[in-house]
C-alpha cells in the first residue's frame, strides 16, 4: 500500500542521493538499481529473491552502460555480492540453533567477508596480478568502518560548510594504523 510506496521512494531517493554524491560509480549504480527493483517489487507485492534482484541490477547497469562490463569497480561490486550470496547462507546454516546471537552474528560476518573475498578473487588476481592473504580479516574491519563511519563522513564533507566539512573529510581519511603489506 501507501506505506510500501513511500518506503520504496525513500529507499530509491537515498540510493540516488548517495550515487550522485559519489559520482555514480558502478557500486552506487548497483545500489540504485537494487533499491529500485526492491521498491517496485514491494509495491507490486512481489518478493524476488536476492539472486533475482542481483541479476536485475546487473542487467540494468550493463544495459544502460555496456562499458561497465570492463569496469573493475563493477566487476568487484557484483562479484563480491555474488560471493556473499553463495557463501554466507551455507556457512550460517552450519551454526547450531542454540548458539548465542553474538556468535551467530560473528560467524555471519566472517562468512560474508569470506564470500566477498572469494567472489572477487578472480578479478583481483587477473587485474592486479596479486591477492592478499589477509583480505578476509581486513574486510572484517573495513566493511563496518566504511558503512558506519567513512561513507557518512565523506557525504557529510560535501554537505557541511567550511571547517565542519573539512573535519568530516579528515574523519573519512582516518584508517586503522596497520603496517603496510608488501
Amino acid at each position: 500500500g501507501l506505506v510500501d510506496a513511500v518506503a520504496g521512494i525513500a529507499a530509491v531517493g537515498a540510493a540516488i542521493a548517495y550515487a550522485s554524491f559519489a559520482g555514480w560509480p558502478a557500486p552506487a549504480q548497483r545500489a540504485v538499481w537494487m533499491a529500485s527493483v526492491g521498491a517496485l517489487c514491494g509495491v507490486a507485492r512481489r518478493f524476488p529473491g536476492a539472486w533475482e534482484t542481483w541479476g536485475a541490477a546487473l542487467l540494468f547497469v550493463v544495459a544502460t552502460e555496456p562499458s561497465m562490463v570492463d569496469d573493475i569497480g563493477c566487476q568487484l561490486s557484483f562479484s563480491s555480492l555474488a560471493g556473499i550470496l553463495l557463501v554466507e547462507p551455507r556457512i550460517a546454516r552450519l551454526v547450531p540453533p542454540d548458539v548465542s546471537g553474538l556468535v551467530r552474528w560473528c560467524v555471519k560476518g566472517l562468512a560474508a567477508s569470506l564470500g566477498a573475498t572469494l567472489g572477487t578473487l578472480p578479478f583481483v588476481a587477473l587485474t592486479f596480478q596479486t591477492v592478499s592473504p589477509t583480505a578476509v580479516v581486513a574486510n572484517l574491519w573495513a566493511l563496518p568502518w566504511m558503512a558506519t563511519v567513512a561513507t557518512p563522513a565523506a557525504l557529510a564533507s560535501k554537505l557541511l560548510p567550511g571547517s565542519l566539512g573539512d573535519f568530516a573529510l579528515q574523519v573519512f581519511h582516518l584508517r586503522l594504523a596497520l603496517p603496510e603489506q608488501r
